[in-house]
């Protein structure tokens, strides 16, 4: 992309996605911003709506790489709440790796309610990852760079929350580790809006889709 005159720049709310394990090779910019903004999902709205009011009138990659919602099972209020009760999993657990470890080597019991109760935190997450692209659109629609800027939105991979008795991932490949969202969203008139894949696509074909743009 660089060879070809287009600026790159990476923003990273994740250190496994950090200049320690190489992500930063290739681009021209790179912000760790969990160093210095945090590693919640609403930090970008910080770092990217003056980078973009910055490069709005050259061609540009950015790659924006999102925690949430990822562990820690601990949104905020509201999103703590968003899908049901608060409860039976203690706050205190949320946030330690821990709890779950214990959970997944059985040295602990993990009942049908506190697996709702996971899965509503988890969906308070995603909720809440939800919220900030959209916060990334508005920032977008405001320098004029919606109808200009193809938008891709993908994940590294799913989580199992206890289906299969395993909390995470890195462990199995069934569909929740594996079946992620891959939403390629074109200016107007780029190209058939609504249109659904059914055949067996790869986050491997992302790059080289990228290419071709």
């Amino acid at each position: 992309l660089s060879a070809q005159g287009v600026h790159t720049a990476g923003f990273v709310a994740n250190a496994v996605a950090g200049t320690g394990f190489g992500f930063d090779r290739g681009f021209v910019e790179f912000h760790e911003v969990f160093r210095t903004l945090g590693s919640r999902g609403d930090v970008f709205r910080q770092a990217l709506p003056p980078w973009l009011a910055a490069n709005r009138d050259r061609r540009f990659f950015a790659y924006v790489h999102f925690r949430e919602p990822h562990f820690p099972y601990d949104p905020e209020p509201p999103f703590d709440t968003k899908f049901g009760p608060d409860g039976p999993i203690p706050k205190a657990a949320r946030r330690d790796s821990a709890f779950f470890t214990d959970v997944n080597q059985g040295r602990r019991p993990f009942g049908e309610a506190e697996r709702e109760h996971l899965v509503r935190l988890f969906d308070g997450n995603l909720a809440f990852a939800d919220q900030e692209v959209g916060a990334l659109r508005r920032a977008l629609e405001a320098e004029g760079l919606w109808e200009k800027t193809v938008v891709i939105v993908a994940a590294d991979h799913g989580e199992e929350l206890f289906e299969r008795g395993w909390i995470g991932h890195n462990v199995h490949v069934y569909e929740p580790s594996v079946r992620v969202p891959l939403i390629v969203r074109f200016p107007g008139g780029a190209a058939k809006a609504g249109r659904r894949i059914a055949a067996l696509t790869d986050l491997l074909d992302v790059a080289p889709t990228i290419a071709d743009v």
